[in-house]
C-alpha cells in the first residue's frame, strides 16, 4: 500500500511538472495547499456512502482558473496532444458530477474569471437600442440578474442564484416563467465556444452559418461535450413587451395544515379546464428556511410556505379581465383568490400583489443560497422514497385524498424528531397545456408527459419526485436548534 501511494504521488508531480513546462499556465495538484478547499468549492454533487468515500473521490489530475480564452486555448491543445480528460466547472450545480472527475489525466477547468454580463448597443440606426446581452459562462445567475437591474430587460433563468451560467444554459435553464415564456436557452442568438481542436468559434441560430448544427447541439446536449462555452450571447426579454405583468408572492409559517391546503389548491388548479388552457399564468410552491438575517443560516426562526404566483398576460391580457363563457369571473378570481383562502398561519412577510414589470418577477424568483442550510458537496447515507404506485392512483384516489397520503408521510419524516427538521421543498407547474390532461383526469405516464423540460431523477435526498405536470423534490436535512 504505501509502494502504491508513494507511486501515486511520484505520477502527480511528474504530472504538474509536465503540465508546467508544456502549457505555462499555474494550476493546483494535489501536493498544493489549496487543492483540497478549491476540489470541493461549490461542489453539489450527490453522493451516497461514508464521508471517507466522498473525499476519496472527484480528485482531478489538475485544478486550472484561465484568465484568458488564450489559456484555455492552450489546455485544449495539451490535452489533445497528449490524450487529457476535460472537465469544465462554471457553477458546480451538477447533481451527477459532472463537472469535475476523479483521474489523474483528468484536467478541470473552472470559469470563474468568465463572470461578466454585458449589455450590446449594436445597432446602427438606434445607438440607444439595447440590442443583446452577452453572458460569461462563469457568470453566477444571481450576479447576471443585479447586472440587469434598471435596464428594463431579463433573461430567462433558473431560481438558485450560485448556478453558473455555463452549465445552466446547456440544459434548459428552466426557470418560474417557464410555462408561459420557454426555456433560458430558447432566447441564446450565439454561442462562443473553444472546441477540440482549440479553434474559438461562433455557433450561432442562423441556419446558414457555418456552425448551426453545433448550436444545436450545446443547446440540449450533456454540457461540456461539444466544446467549452465561453459566453453566450441572448435576446433580452423586454418589459414593455408584457404590460399586463402581475405577480402575487405570499409567505407563512410552515404548517402541516398551511401545506396541505397548499397542496390541495395547486392541484384543484392543475384540474381546472381554465387553468389548462391558460399559459399566461404560473404558479410556485416551495418550503425553505426563514432567517432573521439572509446572510446568516444561523439565523433561522421557523420554515416558511413560499406561494408565487405570476401572470404575463401574452395570451389574455389583463389578469383582471372577464374570462370568456363566465358572468363576471377574472382571470384573478379563478387564480388568485383561492390562495388567499388559506388559514391557520400569521402572515410573516409583506406580500406582494399587483403589476410588476417581467424583469422584477425573474430577479424575484432567484433565491439566496446562504438561506438554504445544505452545505455543498452533498452526500447522505439514507433516503425513504414514496411508495411510486400511490404516484400511480392520483387519478383513483382524487386531489383530496392523495394530499392526505402524501401529508402522511411528510407529518411521519418530521415528527420524527421535530426539533432537528429543515424542510425544503419545491413543486412547480412546468408542463403545457395539452400534455396536462388527458381526459378530466391528470395524465401520469410521464412517458406522456414528455417535452422539452429535462426529466431530473439525480435529486440528492428525493423523498418525493414525481414528473406528471410538475417537478416536486423534498429535501430532509438534520440541522441543530432548527425547528
Amino acid at each position: 500500500m504505501v509502494t502504491l501511494l508513494l507511486l501515486y504521488s511520484i505520477l502527480i508531480t511528474v504530472f504538474s511538472i509536465e503540465y508546467v513546462r508544456e502549457i505555462d499556465i499555474d494550476g493546483v495538484t494535489e501536493q498544493d495547499e489549496e487543492y483540497e478547499s478549491l476540489r470541493f468549492n461549490d461542489m453539489f454533487a450527490t453522493f451516497k456512502g461514508e464521508i471517507s468515500e466522498r473525499d476519496n473521490i472527484f480528485k482531478p489530475g489538475m485544478i486550472f482558473t484561465p484568465s484568458n480564452e488564450d489559456e484555455i486555448v492552450k489546455i485544449v491543445k495539451y490535452a489533445n496532444k497528449y490524450d487529457k480528460i476535460i472537465v469544465v466547472k462554471s457553477g458546480g450545480h451538477s447533481y451527477s458530477g459532472l463537472s469535475t472527475c476523479n483521474d489523474i489525466n483528468c484536467i478541470q477547468i473552472r470559469m470563474d474569471n468568465f463572470n461578466y454580463t454585458n449589455l450590446n448597443y449594436d445597432d446602427e440606426s438606434d445607438p440607444n437600442k439595447l440590442t443583446s446581452i452577452t453572458v460569461g459562462s462563469g457568470q453566477k445567475l444571481g450576479d447576471m440578474h443585479k447586472q440587469l437591474n434598471g435596464y428594463n430587460v431579463s433573461i430567462l433563468s433558473g431560481i438558485c442564484e450560485g448556478v453558473g451560467a455555463g452549465g445552466h444554459y446547456q440544459t434548459s435553464s428552466i426557470g418560474g416563467l417557464g410555462r408561459s415564456l420557454g426555456l433560458g436557452m430558447d432566447y441564446i442568438n450565439k454561442i462562443k465556444v473553444i472546441i477540440a481542436d482549440g479553434n474559438i468559434v461562433i455557433a450561432e441560430r442562423n441556419k446558414n452559418s457555418k456552425y448551426y448544427d453545433l448550436y444545436w447541439a450545446i443547446l440540449g446536449g450533456s454540457p461540456g461535450s461539444f466544446g467549452i462555452i465561453i459566453e453566450y450571447i441572448f435576446e433580452p426579454i423586454r418589459d414593455e413587451n408584457y404590460p399586463n405583468s402581475y405577480a402575487a408572492a405570499y409567505v407563512f409559517k410552515y404548517t402541516s395544515q398551511t401545506f396541505k391546503q397548499s397542496m390541495n389548491i395547486f392541484f384543484n388548479l392543475l384540474n381546472n379546464p381554465i387553468y389548462q388552457k391558460t399559459t399566461d399564468m404560473g404558479m410556485i410552491i416551495t418550503v425553505n428556511p426563514l432567517l432573521s438575517n439572509p446572510d446568516d443560516t444561523e439565523s433561522q426562526f421557523a420554515n416558511g410556505l413560499f406561494l408565487w404566483l405570476t401572470w404575463t398576460g401574452i395570451n389574455h391580457g389583463d389578469i383582471h379581465s372577464i374570462i370568456p363563457g363566465t358572468n363576471d369571473k377574472t382571470y384573478y378570481d379563478e387564480f388568485f383568490l383561492p390562495w388567499k383562502t388559506i388559514d391557520g398561519a400569521i402572515p410573516i412577510r409583506e406580500h406582494i400583489d399587483g403589476h410588476l414589470p417581467i424583469s422584477t418577477i425573474s430577479k424575484l424568483y432567484v433565491t439566496n443560497e446562504l438561506a438554504l442550510p445544505v452545505e455543498p458537496f452533498r452526500y447522505y447515507n439514507w433516503n425513504r422514497n414514496f411508495d411510486l404506485n400511490m404516484i400511480d392512483k392520483i387519478g383513483e384516489f382524487g386531489v383530496s385524498q392523495y394530499v392526505d397520503k402524501f401529508m402522511d408521510s411528510m407529518d411521519y419524516i418530521t415528527q420524527l424528531n421535530p426539533n432537528d427538521i429543515d424542510i425544503m421543498f419545491q413543486m412547480w407547474n412546468l408542463n403545457a397545456p395539452k400534455q396536462i390532461v388527458r381526459g378530466n383526469q391528470i395524465d401520469v405516464n410521464p412517458i406522456n408527459n414528455l417535452n422539452s423540460y429535462p426529466l431530473r431523477y439525480y435529486i440528492y435526498i428525493a423523498l418525493n419526485t414525481i414528473i406528471i405536470n410538475y417537478i416536486a423534490y423534498i429535501f430532509i436535512k438534520k440541522c441543530n436548534g432548527s425547528n
